[in-house]
Formats: structure tokens, sequence, C-alpha cells
């Protein structure tokens, strides 16, 4: 059995070694191809930001990547690349922050033979602040008035006040939440509506429900004394 295999082996075995070694020579030629280019678009940035701070200003939120894969891996090109652009804030303060980025920024699988060569735009611009937090209390605003002889008596919500968050300049200036106005025209007896808080700013949270008990008490006109 051995004999075999050794005349196996031996057998023409200068084409042998001769087509091993092209073999070899075509594997390192197709590797040190340069290989074509792609732009991938609309690559997000993901901030590592340190704890409770936010983002209140990033321009621009995305980059455009450009992508180069050897011979190999031209097939891979043509087909979605899972790429983003981290940024580490981590240790960052308060404030603006011009961040210079280059391809070591990009996180791209392992393995895939592709080559992050170019970041465009190579630099953006964050601003980070502090978030905060505070309680303010609810008001209901009405709209109309009750049937003539009857006023509105109390206004009320529950829950009375509600918890906000969110970044320092954008909650400091907050005295109080509103509701989607009520309306008690022509009115003369209790009423109860359920309403959503007013929040226009976005970047403002609220532990609140999504929807505010509201009740007003409509009775007649009180004597003044």
């Amino acid at each position: 059995m051995r004999r075999l295999v050794r005349e196996y082996i031996l057998e023409n075995w200068t084409l042998k070694v001769t087509a091993l070694l092209l073999a070899m020579m075509l594997w390192l030629i197709v590797r040190s191809e340069p290989g074509l280019q792609r732009v991938i678009r609309g690559v997000p940035l993901e901030v590592q930001l340190p704890r409770h701070m936010e983002i209140t200003r990033e321009d621009p939120t995305s980059v455009e990547v450009t992508v180069r894969g050897a011979a190999l891996s031209d097939l891979l090109l043509n087909q979605p690349v899972p790429t983003t652009c981290m940024v580490d804030l981590s240790g960052a303060k308060e404030g603006e922050h011009v961040i210079t980025l280059t391809p070591e920024n990009v996180k791209i699988t392992k393995g895939s033979g592709i080559e992050v060569t170019q970041v465009q735009p190579s630099r953006v611009i964050l601003t980070l602040e502090r978030t905060i937090s505070k309680e303010v209390p609810i008001v209901v605003p009405v709209r109309g008035e009750p049937v003539r002889g009857f006023e509105i008596l109390e206004r009320a919500s529950r829950p009375a006040t509600a918890t906000i968050t969110g970044p320092r300049s954008h909650i400091e200036g907050i005295r109080e939440l509103t509701t989607e106005p009520v309306s008690v025209s022509e009115q003369k007896q209790p009423l109860r509506f359920f309403v959503g808080l007013n929040i226009k700013d976005s970047s403002i949270r609220t532990s609140s429900p999504n929807l505010i008990q509201v009740d007003i008490q409509i009775g007649p006109h009180r004597r003044k004394r």
C-alpha cells in the first residue's frame, strides 16, 4: 500500500510541483489585487456618551464611507456591507466638540476582506449637554365659556405634576406643562376629559401617562362677599 502511494506521489512529480507553484503564484497575485472601490452613503454615527449626558447638536448625523475589496471579495462589494462609524466621547464634558473622522472610526465585519479607505466628511461637530430632571405642575387650558350664570369652580388634573427629563438648557426654563385645551362652551355640569400633554420639544421626556385625567367643576356663579 505504501509503495502504491509513493509511486503515485512520485509519478510526474515535476508537473505536480510546477502546478503547485503556479497555484501559489496565482493566489499571491489575487491577494495583491487592489480590487474595486465602493462608496457607502448614510453610514450612521454611533456616539459613546458619558453617563447623564446627551447630544443636542449633531452635524452631520451620518457619513459617507469609501471601501475597497480584494478581487476575491468583489462579490461582497455588491452586497450590503454592515458598517458603523464610532465616535468615543465617553470622557467628554459639556460643550461643543469637533471630531476628526478617520477610517479607524469605521467598524466593519472582520475577515470580510474589505478595507475602509476614506470617510466624508472628515470631521463632525457634536454638542453635549448634561441631562437633568425636575418636577413641574400641570396646567389645564380651557376654551369657551359655560352657560350664562355658570362659571368654572375648579379645574384639576391627575396627576397634578409631571417629572420632565432632557438637556439642561431645554429643562431649566420650563415652569409648567400644559395639557391639550378642553372646551367648556355652554356647559353647566361637571366635566371629565382624558387629554395628552402639550410637549412640542422632542428632546423633553416625561414619565407621566399618555393621557391625563382632567376634571372641570362647573356651577352657578358664586356670590361675591
